[in-house]
């Protein structure tokens, strides 16, 4: 789920607890505020850097129907609301868009 660079840390906090996100991947420069998010979220874990490639695991295998990416209304009127693609919606972009 990308989140809006703009975003204030409850804002971020709430999509992360509404998406039911279970890791978060931040750019080290926005460490702080992805840990201020992460306050509200206890479970979740915070990454700030990716493991050496050499030791990393294989990637797993995934069911093309299951959510890949939520991605976020700007929730001018109310609470933003996520909308859901799966793994072959996104696939299907990528492929359409590199033809």
């Amino acid at each position: 789920m990308p989140v809006n660079l703009r975003l204030k840390a409850p804002e971020i906090a709430y999509q992360l607890r509404h998406s039911g996100a279970v890791m978060c991947f931040s750019q080290p420069a926005l460490a702080p505020l992805a840990e201020q998010a992460r306050a509200d979220c206890p479970a979740l874990q915070l990454y700030t850097s990716l493991p050496n490639s050499a030791g990393a695991a294989p990637l797993p295998v995934i069911d093309e129907d299951k959510p890949a990416i939520i991605l976020y209304t700007s929730g001018t009127t109310a609470q933003p609301k996520g909308a859901t693609h799966t793994h072959r919606t996104a696939s299907e972009t990528v492929r359409q868009i590199g033809s």
